[in-house]
């Protein structure tokens, strides 16, 4: 038998041996994940050790400890030239049974997933705002313009208005120079001696010519307004608000739990090094870029809690997460050189007689959304590329009626895409030429007006029904605009085909395959529980990659009870067809 070290709380004891070291097993699952969920037996302490545990808890009252809320650091090492590791945790003292000399208690991993995840779910981005974790400093500027259709009727009486004064405008020139012609005629001297002037009708004239053009300015200064009103109602100026790169929020969020993040997936200078997280909106943005609202996510929208932003990229890349060495990795399961690369366990060369397949894992229809938004109309009329569909079936059917083909995927995202402006509108460009006509005409007499420089560069901007209240969305974003790839890498058919193939049944000849082998007795010690323990894929003997389901290891004892799967094809009568809704 080994000679096993046992740390309570840093502090190295055989008073702090279990009671069930011998049957001490751990039971790593690898369901939801490459890196196991750890658990183990309910362990029983004594004596001195009961007692240190019910001292760490008691101590709290007056502030002597950290007490029940924080589980009492536990690690068990093999003792040898170098101590090795066997587990490093804590003792879970939320549903501990205590008594005065003896105390039940489970052990939980330090690197538990199941346990990173619940911390994830009371931690919100609004706490870490306040503490200052998401500074200004972090946060982007996001242009967007409002291109809603404004009232029909609206619009009408202001054309018919413009219509109007034009037409009065059009009218009164003539009038102007036929009025300076007369004022011109009455101020010529009649012929004879002395030549003779005619004052009383210059004056008159000359009223009617300043009555003219005090009603001709008039005129400008209502089609100017008209114009201006006509400008406001359908062309709106470019505003902004803020966002936070989803990169930036993982990595604050992992700091304050005591971690450091890292992903090839928003790795600097990859695609996604750009995405934006664009939360919901309760307020108008601003024109200034440096405006004070937040672009923090709130709990007005999905994306307040860190699991949900975890939860987000999860789903969007169809991505694993594994703690080692303080370090949250967050990798796509289509990333197979950071998976497999990692992996150095080789499955002895056993002969198992009994085996099934992993049928229940092909869902014949998969189906990735992101939201649609009422709130935003853009979502519905620049709908390609929010849904995408994968439809798997048999190739050779010989009875329809009995064909084991069933089940439904359904990725939800829950936030919806940004719809890019790409270009001038037929009105943005009517305006564009009425406000050209309206300058030239002004200009021409004598007035200042300048409509045409007021129509900025909107391009690149994020389209929007209204200026709040849709749904929390996701851009990239580059060089303070929206990607031109933006349609070409953010969609849920290209999510697809670059992070949900490696599940196929089809793609990767046939690489979703799997067979599967449940309670095989393997040989199974320290040194291979240590390379299984951060990683679930192996390779056997053959050359063939597999994957561990469950481990079920007894400290003491050379062997395992396991439940493992090898990928490899059991069927070619599959096909898939594709969906993109437009």
């Amino acid at each position: 038998m080994n000679d096993y070290i046992f740390r309570l709380n840093g502090i190295a004891s055989e008073l702090y041996q279990p009671k069930e070291l011998e049957a001490l097993e751990v039971v790593a699952d690898f369901e939801n994940s490459v890196q196991p969920a750890i658990t183990a037996n309910e362990l029983t302490f004594i004596n001195e050790a009961a007692e240190y545990i019910n001292n760490y808890i008691d101590n709290a009252v007056n502030g002597g400890s950290a007490g029940i809320f924080e589980g009492l650091p536990f690690e068990i090492q093999i003792q040898g030239s170098t101590n090795i590791d066997i587990f490093r945790g804590y003792l879970d003292l939320l549903q501990i049974d205590r008594k005065c000399d003896e105390v039940k208690v489970k052990l939980v991993s330090e690197d538990s997933l199941e346990k990173f995840n619940e911390r994830c779910q009371a931690t919100t981005f609004g706490y870490l705002e306040s503490i200052g974790l998401i500074p200004q400093s972090i946060q982007v500027s996001v242009p967007y313009v409002v291109n809603y259709i404004p009232d029909g009727l609206q619009i009408v009486m202001i054309e018919v208005s413009l219509y109007l004064m034009a037409k009065e405008l059009y009218e009164t020139v003539p009038k102007i120079q036929a009025q300076t012609t007369a004022v011109i005629t009455a101020a010529t001297p009649t012929i004879g001696v002395p030549p003779s002037i005619n004052i009383s009708g210059i004056i008159i004239e000359s009223v009617r010519l300043a009555l003219l053009l005090v009603y001709t300015v008039l005129i400008i200064i209502a089609i100017k307004k008209i114009i201006q009103e006509l400008i406001t109602q359908i062309y709106s100026v470019k505003r902004y608000h803020k966002g936070v790169k989803v990169k930036e929020l993982l990595m604050v969020a992992c700091q304050y739990l005591g971690y450091t993040f890292s992903s090839s997936i928003f790795a600097t200078g990859q695609i996604f090094d750009n995405l934006v997280f664009l939360p919901y909106k309760t307020k108008k943005g601003n024109i200034a870029q440096s405006n004070s609202d937040s672009g923090v996510p709130n709990s007005g929208g999905y994306g307040y809690t860190v699991f949900e932003i975890f939860e987000l990229v999860a789903n969007m890349f169809n991505a694993k997460r594994l703690i080692k060495n303080n370090t949250i990795y967050l990798e796509s399961k289509a990333n197979l050189s950071f998976w497999q690369n990692n992996s150095t366990y080789v499955l002895p060369n056993i002969e198992v007689l009994n085996k099934s397949y992993n049928t229940d894992e092909l869902y014949p229809n998969l189906y990735i959304k992101f939201d649609y938004d009422i709130a935003d109309m853009n979502t519905i009329d620049n709908f390609k590329g929010t849904n995408y569909e994968r439809i798997t079936s048999p190739i050779i059917v010989n009875n329809a009626k009995h064909l084991n083909f069933g089940g439904l995927r359904e990725i939800s995202l829950n936030v919806a895409l940004a719809t890019r402006k790409d270009s001038v509108n037929a009105v943005e460009a009517l305006l564009q030429t009425l406000a050209g006509i309206v300058d030239g005409l002004t200009s021409a007499l004598g007035f200042n007006s300048n409509f045409v420089n007021s129509f900025q560069d909107r391009i690149g901007s994020m389209q929007v029904s209204q200026h709040f209240g849709w749904q929390p969305k996701v851009l990239l974003l580059e060089n303070g605009k929206i990607s031109t790839s933006n349609r070409t890498f953010l969609t849920a058919k290209s999510l697809y085909h670059t992070f949900y193939e490696v599940d196929s049944f089809v793609a990767n000849n046939f690489g979703g395959q799997y067979e599967l082998y449940k309670d095989v007795i393997i040989p199974f010690c320290l040194h291979d529980f240590l390379q299984t323990i951060n990683n679930s894929h192996f390779q056997t003997s053959n050359g063939l990659w597999g994957k561990f389901d469950l481990v079920h290891w007894n400290f003491t004892q050379g062997y395992a009870k396991v439940n493992y799967r090898i990928q490899k094809p059991y069927t070619t009568n599959v096909q898939e067809v594709y969906i993109e809704p437009v």
